[in-house]
């Protein structure tokens, strides 16, 4: 459970290329290309818990692509949200797992502790958001993060 956020005005492309500065060496080392469509986009959001929900989206990203592939990331304004996307061209998810993936300790991995996706859904509701993921199982996943840009709770 996140505790008071700290909500501030985020450029959203610079969080963003933060948390892809982190995750740069693993990228290059597995052979994944980085693509970022990012609006110039502010917005008032705790950055170092969106940071923590980023970094989570893009390691599984980079997990799911051992052998290579694409991560996009992606930040646009539908109406007055915010959509960050976080695209991979990995292994995916099976479909009778998609019901389990943001359960507390749920894992298809050989290492890591499944709390991951059950972080990221905290701290993106603790903002007033939600997550979408869309995965097709050979083709990659989409996990869409849904955030207010004036930072009110639904």
């Amino acid at each position: 459970r996140p505790s008071e956020l700290r909500l501030a005005p985020v450029v959203v492309p610079e969080l963003v290329r933060h948390a892809l500065k982190l995750v740069e060496g693993d990228c290059r080392s597995r052979g994944i290309v980085v693509r970022e469509r990012l609006a110039e986009l502010t917005a008032f959001l705790d950055a170092d818990r969106m940071l923590q929900a980023l970094l989570n989206l893009l390691l599984n990203a980079i997990q799911a692509m051992p052998g290579g592939g694409t991560l996009t990331v992606s930040a646009h304004s539908a109406k007055d949200r915010l959509e960050l996307r976080v695209d991979d061209t990995g292994s995916g998810i099976p479909a009778q797992d998609l019901d389990k993936i943001f359960d507390p300790y749920f894992t298809t991995k050989n290492q890591g502790t499944g709390i991951g996706l059950a972080t990221v859904r905290t701290l993106v509701e603790a903002h007033g958001g939600g997550v979408r993921v869309v995965s097709e199982p050979g083709q990659g996943t989409q996990v869409v993060l849904d955030l207010p840009l004036k930072g009110e709770n639904r």
